[in-house]
């Protein structure tokens, strides 16, 4: 019968230290002078790279250096295992070492990259530390080889910048040379839609000549006085020496000195203080400081704590609302957001509700409460199981010794 008893107590240890997984997510850096590299071709080109392990887990003492991706064919690393000393510290090193081919065809025109980084590497198990789900993580670096196009050959990137209403609209285009020969004249064109695909205007940026290799910003201006706020997205025809190539759109926004209510807490706990969120969105280009709320529900007068908010970024109000003497049902609320010289004003309502842990026991509002009894409890059931185990061998060697 103890048998049994001590067998069932037994599953129950094991389930509750099946709720109580250790889940664990560690994490492994790197270091070193050159992270994100850019090389461009040359025949039988050798380099080699330092890198370093930033070790953020204590329990890990092993890594396992590599290289993924095109490059890796023509790049290797040492040492491939490394072992971290926790008892001296330190930082361990592997170096990458990249030879490339002697013919650039081997490769082909364009960009050609490898990651290099570090793993972490696990012991299969792990004693007397529970059960833990781990986490393999890993950290890389870029070594990145170009290899130009024959005649003429651009790339060309597109940045459109969020502004404030009745400003001007400033984008600017980044284009690189990517082929063997120079070019003597390179200018673009940006048009400006607004989100529905209307036309809102255009920009011709200035000219320029580049050279093999090289890059160049080209940029114009637009006034966005009097365009009504919101999202726009605009695209780019880059023109050179009688070729051309289209940037794909980018959106962009107008913004103005406006903060939006997006959402509020819909139901307060009848008898009790309430936490009461706001949460606003800022579509302003700018950063908002001293941004505040007020909730006025039945006689109170609520003020919430000050937050300041980036610019098209999103931010809680909190402040605290005293239910103890709302009846259930529907009441009227006015929130007001506070910023600047403005103010955002919102008329609505919320739910006072019955609690719902009312006539429950205290104890079962807290599940770790809850899980730290039953263990105390088995393991005093243990106890005097291994009490009462050991009274009764003593018991039965007494009787033996008497028969003798």
């Amino acid at each position: 019968m103890i048998n049994g008893k001590r067998g069932v107590l037994l599953v129950i240890i094991s389930l509750l230290f099946f709720l109580l997984v250790i889940k664990e997510s560690s994490g492994v850096g790197i270091l070193g002078n050159q992270l994100d590299v850019m090389l461009e071709f040359e025949p039988g080109l050798e380099r080699e790279f330092s890198y370093g392990v930033v070790v953020t887990n204590g329990e890990v003492d092993q890594y396992e250096a590599f290289v993924v991706e095109e490059l890796a064919k023509y790049m290797w690393v040492e040492p491939r295992y490394l072992i971290f000393d926790k008892t001296r510290g330190g930082t361990p090193s592997f170096r990458a070492v990249l030879k490339l081919p002697n013919s650039e065809s081997e490769l082909g025109a364009g960009k050609h990259c490898a990651g290099v980084g570090v793993t972490e590497m696990f012991p299969e198990s792990v004693e007397g530390e529970g059960i833990k789900i781990m986490a393999r993580t890993s950290a890389k670096a870029r070594v990145c080889v170009r290899v130009l196009y024959d005649g003429k050959y651009i790339e060309a990137k597109l940045h459109a910048p969020n502004i404030n209403e009745n400003t001007l609209f400033i984008p600017e285009i980044t284009v690189s040379s990517w082929g063997k020969e120079d070019i003597s004249s390179v200018y673009a064109d940006v048009f400006i839609q607004d989100i529905s695909g209307k036309d809102v205007g255009s920009i011709r940026t200035n000219t320029a000549g580049l050279k093999s290799k090289e890059n160049v910003k080209l940029s114009g201006s637009f006034d966005a006085t009097g365009i009504s706020p919101g999202d726009y997205k605009a695209r780019a025809v880059v023109y050179y020496d009688g070729e051309k190539i289209e940037i794909p759109e980018k959106e962009f926004k107008i913004g103005t000195l406006y903060v939006k209510i997006l959402d509020y807490t819909k139901e307060i706990i009848g008898g009790k203080i309430n936490k009461f969120n706001i949460r606003v969105e800022s579509r302003w280009n700018s950063k908002i400081e001293e941004l505040s709320g007020r909730i006025i529900i039945g006689d109170q007068d609520v003020r919430t704590v000050p937050i300041s908010l980036e610019q098209w970024t999103e931010g809680i109000l909190e402040g605290y609302v005293d239910a103890g003497n709302f009846d259930l049902g529907e009441m009227l609320v006015k929130i007001i957001v506070y910023y600047a010289d403005k103010t955002t004003v919102l008329d609505d309502v919320v739910r006072i509700v019955k609690d719902p842990d009312e006539g429950k026991f205290s104890w079962f509002k807290n599940i770790n409460l809850t899980i730290t009894l039953i263990i105390l409890l088995v393991v005093i059931v243990e106890v005097i199981w291994i009490i009462g185990k050991k009274v009764n061998n003593s018991g039965s060697k007494k009787k033996k010794v008497k028969k003798e």
